[in-house]
C-alpha cells in the first residue's frame, strides 16, 4: 500500500463519492475504483460501503482512515519546512468580515512569534467536522441557521466534537450595487422571489423548511455556488442576491429578514489541549462581532 493510495482513500472520504474524488484528483473514475479495490484486497475487508448518501466508511474502514489521515498529515508536515520547528495552526472559517478581521489581528499579534505559523481556508459544516475528527484542522468556525443547530449538534456529537457559540447574527438579504433593484426603497420577499438567488451551498437554503414562511426559493431561479470569490463577483455584478449573516461595513445592501438569524460557533480539534493561538482567535472573533 502506497502513500498515494492512502491519499486516494482520504479524498474519497472527504468527498463522499468516487466520482467526486476522481475529479479532484484528476483521475479516471475507473482508475480510482481499481485503486480502492486493490487496497481493500490487501487489507482483506472493505473500507467503504456505497449508500444513498454516498461512500460511507465501514467500522474497520474508519480505523484505516484514522491512520491514513495521520500518515498523510505527517507527510505534509515533512514537506513543509516551517512545520519542523513551528506549530502549524490550521483554521477553517467562512468569508465574513468579522472573521477576516479576527484572523488579521491574530496575525498581527503573532507576527513576532517564531513558534507558530498559520493557514486558513473555508469548508462546509460537514467537511469541517470530518476534518476536525481526523485531526486535519485545529479550529473550524461554523455559521449555521439557528433552525439547523439541533442537526449540527447531532453531527458533531457523533464525531465527539462540541461547538462553542461565538455570536448570534441577524440574517439579511445581500444585493449588490449593480443589481437593478439596488436603489429601490423597499424590497419585499415577493419581489425577490422573481430574482436569481445565489445559494452558497455551505448551509444550503433551497428547500430549507424554516425559510418557506419568509421567501419561496425555486430551483429554476437558483444558482449553486460554493466558491466565495465567485459568489462575491456575482453579487458585485448585480447578477443575483443571496442570504447571509449581517456584518458591518459590507459593500452590499443588507436587508434584514425578520425572525431569521445565524449562529457563529467555534469547534476545536479534540486532541488539542487548548492552544493559546486558537483561544486567541476565538476571543478576537467574539470581539469582532460585538
Amino acid at each position: 500500500m502506497t502513500l498515494q493510495q492512502l491519499q486516494y482513500l482520504m479524498e474519497v472520504y472527504r468527498t463522499g463519492s468516487v466520482s467526486g474524488a476522481a475529479k479532484n484528483l484528476f483521475l479516471a473514475q475507473s482508475s480510482l475504483s481499481t485503486s480502492i479495490s486493490s487496497i481493500e484486497s490487501e487489507l482483506g475487508f472493505p473500507v467503504f460501503v456505497r449508500t444513498q448518501k454516498g461512500m460511507v466508511p465501514t467500522a474497520q474502514g474508519s480505523h484505516v482512515l484514522a491512520h491514513a489521515a495521520r500518515i498523510c498529515e505527517s507527510y505534509r508536515s515533512m514537506l513543509d519546512t516551517p512545520s519542523l520547528c513551528k506549530r502549524h495552526i490550521r483554521i477553517s472559517a467562512p468569508d465574513l468580515a468579522p472573521l477576516n478581521a479576527a484572523f488579521t489581528r491574530l496575525m498581527a499579534a503573532y507576527s513576532g512569534d517564531s513558534g507558530f505559523y498559520f493557514s486558513v481556508d473555508s469548508c462546509c459544516t460537514v467537511e469541517a467536522a470530518k476534518r476536525l475528527a481526523e485531526f486535519e484542522l485545529d479550529l473550524a468556525v461554523l455559521v449555521n441557521h439557528e433552525a439547523k443547530l439541533l442537526s449540527v449538534d447531532m453531527l458533531l456529537s457523533e464525531m465527539k466534537l462540541q461547538r462553542q457559540p461565538i455570536a448570534t447574527v441577524p440574517a439579511v438579504f445581500l444585493i449588490g450595487k449593480q443589481h437593478r433593484l439596488y436603489g429601490e426603497d423597499a424590497l419585499s420577499p415577493e419581489v425577490l422571489n422573481r430574482e436569481l438567488f445565489i445559494d452558497n451551498m455551505d448551509d444550503p437554503l433551497l428547500g430549507n423548511d424554516f425559510l418557506k414562511g419568509v421567501i419561496r426559493l425555486s430551483a429554476e431561479r437558483t444558482v449553486a455556488v460554493k466558491n466565495a470569490n465567485i459568489q462575491r463577483q456575482l453579487l458585485e455584478e448585480g447578477i443575483g442576491y443571496t442570504i447571509a449573516a449581517q456584518t458591518k461595513d459590507s459593500p452590499f445592501r443588507q436587508i434584514p429578514i425578520p425572525g431569521v438569524s445565524y449562529t457563529v460557533s467555534a469547534v476545536t480539534n479534540p486532541k488539542d489541549q487548548g492552544s493559546q493561538a486558537v483561544e486567541d482567535y476565538i476571543r478576537l472573533a467574539k470581539e469582532a462581532f460585538l
